[in-house]
């Protein structure tokens, strides 16, 4: 965390093997369904880095919102819609917790990184700042989204199952 560093362990010596940089105050590694690559959610730059897995090459930096925390990944589901906009592999979701807002970051079949929306998870459009969310889960069949928002001491559940995601309570 604070060495802004990736370690690499082997599992069977508990040896560290190598070393990756990465952004400021690491928080969540989440590997991409291929296991080629890798993205860090970066508490300190508010931002999400993707790396290379055999390497640790840096190969792309999205800046999202304050303290980006929990990153959950969602395939995409084939809906008929082939416009640019909607063309996508999957979907990550990133949480910022000293905000009230959810990223939702689309990647394509390249794993090209490109924000598709900020989902506000406040009770209200105009509450302060507070919710904190800071862990994600999707349910069994991914339609689901939970966002645990830490200083309201509640959970949000959001419908991703359309382009734009919708809150529908706590």
């Amino acid at each position: 965390l604070y060495h802004d560093t990736i370690l690499v362990v082997n599992p069977e010596s508990g040896r560290v093997i190598d070393r990756f940089k990465t952004g400021r105050r690491p928080y969540r590694i989440l590997f991409h369904p291929d296991g080629k690559s890798f993205f860090v959610s970066s508490w300190a730059d508010g931002a999400l880095y993707h790396h290379e897995t055999g390497n640790g090459s840096q190969l792309q930096v999205l800046r999202l919102g304050a303290h980006a925390t929990d990153i959950v990944w969602r395939d995409r589901q084939n809906t008929g819609e082939d416009d640019a906009e909607n063309r996508w592999r999957g979907r990550l979701f990133v949480a910022a917790a000293n905000t009230n807002n959810v990223y939702a970051v689309a990647v394509s079949d390249s794993k090209d990184l490109r924000l598709l929306e900020s989902i506000n998870v406040a009770t209200s459009p105009r509450h302060p700042l507070g919710m904190t969310p800071s862990a994600l889960a999707l349910s069994a069949d991914k339609n689901r989204l939970f966002v645990v928002c830490s200083d309201a001491n509640a959970v949000a559940v959001a419908d991703v199952t359309e382009a734009r995601t919708h809150v529908l309570g706590f």
